[in-house]
């Protein structure tokens, strides 16, 4: 009796320190996704991606405000990208901010960089498309 009592105590515990690691990691994954926040999408295009991918980051002012959720080609010459970007940073991003790809650390991953833009302007609208500029020359699209 009383091996069984240890027993079930131990698979109780068992189990319960296994549901708590599997509901945090479930809410680590969601935080990076942006699936627990109030979002909006911004469209930029691109002439060249430079290995940007789907998952990155999108930083304003060296924060952290969003992900990379799509990257489609749309012609021989240019590349879309959609960001998820965190509703609580759109009264930054002002109609004229620009995005440009930049690297993160030495191991060169890449990041959408948003310059705000200026206090004079509206914030940008949820699936508006956003001005970019390739970090090799200042054109912007």
């Amino acid at each position: 009796m009383k091996k069984s009592t240890n027993s079930q105590i131990r698979l109780g515990v068992f189990l319960t320190l296994g549901i708590a690691l599997f509901v945090v990691g479930i809410y680590l994954i969601g935080e990076r996704q942006q699936l627990f926040r109030s979002t909006f999408k911004l469209v930029g295009i691109f002439s060249d991606v430079g290995g940007l991918q789907a998952g990155n980051n999108v930083r304003l002012s060296g924060v952290n405000i969003g992900t990379i959720d799509n990257i489609s080609i749309v012609s021989d010459s240019l590349v879309q990208v959609e960001m998820i970007i965190d509703e609580e940073v759109r009264r930054f991003v002002k109609q004229d901010a620009i995005a440009s790809i930049g690297a993160e650390g030495l191991m060169g991953n890449k990041v959408v960089v948003i310059e705000p833009g200026t206090g004079q302007e509206r914030a940008i609208a949820d699936n508006s498309k956003i001005m970019t500029a390739s970090p090799w020359s200042w054109r912007t699209s």
